[in-house]
């Protein structure tokens, strides 16, 4: 090349700013918990991560000082961007000389190869004008030359500042194909500030890198290059393109899980022992982070105190039979043979269990699930009042009454009154919806019972409790409250509260007559609300 003469030039360092918004790497969808087995499960990140302003095709640009990725703008130019993708899937945009700077303004290339001497680009012929978007800074635009609006070849630049008010209104406007991505300004900014020689026309403002003191001859290294540029992905999939994000996982203990990532952006888990947490960063071209937090936990189920747990382990996928588990709440057991939980929990909490399951080859390995258990509701615990009827068939028609606690276990106590017998009890409530529970308790024949008894009662939301007892004989109805009084499930008009005096009136006739476990007679009793 001819001889230097370095041309002063004042550089704007500008900072880095996103030039189109969404193009930065963004949370599209939060990230369920994922529940994975030992064997592992896959959480797809395509369906979480992406560009939400970003709808065209995107290409990188690799150049000597790094690399910006660009969308194309397809809608808008569609010959331009063809003409564009073109050149680069001929390969001739590869190894491009950066010819032109003009800090504050452009830097240019495409027209010259980065090679000594430069080589001119082949170009496919000049193409229509399609000027339709503005030159605003991160843009790129079709170079042509002077007084010919339809005379673009291979030369493109971009936009360093806006340049709307030049560019738009000389030569038809110049036409805008592409813009730069996230802060991928960045690249372009620096190139920029690369000192500026004249080599001579058409390289008068030539950016030259590492020049020393005295050299008048450039050499490969001294160019500024665009090295390549290709088609690119938002994320990667596992081909060869580049992509503008990719990801990294900031692992939890190995004694709690194993995780990786795939080069197609799958989060795979697997070994998850326990619930833990992972910090999972997805990062951009120019370095820009998003990190944000993904829950693991083993298989997990839910219950709560006095529910059946009834669940079919083989339902979490582990392919081979449980032998034995272990950690399970107290009041549920496992049945080998039917592969099923058993019982109804009696305390709630998370609990971590472990299973032994058996392995084809004679082995075994150790599955990890939770089981979530839930406190027993308010409605249902605490202390209940019931009266028993009068019925031949129970009781020798005099009645009785049943006294009753449900505890916060689940686990119901209490004494079934009898005319001359008291007879205790304690029973597993199971409850059945949300709204109601119920309990049923078997008596023994013996000496002091002529007969054996079941008591079965249904316990409600609204505090009401009935049911029957039963003998070989027939039943006889039961039913009462719990002894908490609620304002809002009974509540009390204005007309009932205060003393009221209630007659009693046990004379005989009115209930056994002659009976002497049966109180006789009348009085009065005063209640008070």
């Amino acid at each position: 090349m001819c001889a230097l003469g370095i041309l002063a030039a004042t550089v704007r360092a500008d900072d880095p700013v996103i030039e189109v918004p969404g193009s930065l790497p963004t949370l599209i969808a939060p990230i369920p918990e994922l529940q994975a087995t030992w064997e592992g499960g896959a959480l797809d990140l395509a369906n979480y991560f992406g560009l939400p302003g970003v709808t065209g095709p995107i290409y990188q640009v690799e150049t000597s000082l790094g690399s910006f990725n660009i969308e194309m703008l397809a809608d808008d130019a569609p010959n331009t961007v063809a003409n564009f993708t073109a050149y680069v899937d001929a390969g001739h945009y590869q190894n491009l000389l950066i010819h032109r700077s003009a800090p504050g303004f452009v830097i240019q290339t495409g027209g010259y190869k980065a090679t000594l001497p430069p080589q001119s680009v082949t170009s496919f012929g000049a193409i229509n004008n399609e000027f339709g978007i503005s030159n605003t800074r991160g843009t790129l635009a079709m170079a042509k030359l002077g007084g010919d609006p339809n005379s673009a070849t291979n030369q493109w630049f971009v936009n360093l500042a806006n340049n709307s008010a030049n560019l738009d209104n000389q030569n038809g406007g110049f036409t805008v194909f592409a813009r730069v991505l996230g802060t991928g300004m960045s690249v372009p900014d620096a190139i920029a500030a690369v000192p500026i020689y004249n080599a001579g026309s058409p390289f008068d403002s030539l950016p030259l890198r590492n020049m020393q003191p005295n050299q008048s001859q450039v050499e490969l290294q001294n160019f500024v290059a665009v090295t390549r540029v290709r088609a690119a992905t938002v994320m990667p999939f596992g081909g060869t393109a580049p992509a503008v994000m990719t990801f990294r996982v900031v692992n939890p203990a190995p004694t709690r899980a194993i995780v990786s990532i795939t080069d197609d952006s799958y989060l795979l888990v697997s070994h998850v022992k326990a619930r833990t947490s992972i910090r999972l960063i997805a990062t951009d071209t120019q370095g820009n982070e998003l990190e944000t937090t993904v829950i693991l936990s083993p298989p997990t189920l839910e219950g709560g105190v006095a529910v059946d747990a009834g669940f079919d382990v083989s339902g979490f996928g582990w392919d081979v039979p449980a032998l034995r588990l272990v950690g399970l709440p107290p009041g549920v057991t496992f049945d080998a043979n039917t592969q099923q939980l058993v019982g109804y929990p009696q305390k709630a909490g998370t609990f971590a269990a472990r299973a032994i399951v058996s392995l084809p080859d004679g082995g075994t390995r150790t599955e990890y699930f939770l089981m979530k258990v839930g406190t027993l509701p308010s409605w249902l615990g605490g202390s209940y009042d019931l009266t028993m009827e009068r019925s031949a068939a129970v009781g020798n028609g005099l009645g009785g009454a049943v006294s009753l606690k449900v505890l916060a276990n689940g686990i119901a106590s209490g004494r079934l009154n009898l005319p001359g017998l008291s007879l205790p009890f304690r029973g597993q409530t199971k409850r059945l919806s949300d709204t109601e529970a119920e309990l049923t308790v078997n008596f023994a024949a013996s000496a002091k019972l002529a007969e054996a008894l079941t008591l079965t009662l249904t316990l409600a939301n609204d505090g009401t409790a009935t049911g029957f007892v039963t003998g070989l004989s027939g039943s006889a109805a039961v039913s009462g409250w719990k002894r908490t009084w609620n304002a809002k499930t009974h509540p009390l008009d204005d007309g009932r509260y205060g003393r009221t005096n209630l007659l009693i009136d046990l004379s005989t006739g009115a209930w056994a007559e002659g009976d002497d476990r049966v109180p006789q007679g009348t009085g009065w009793a005063m209640i008070k609300t």
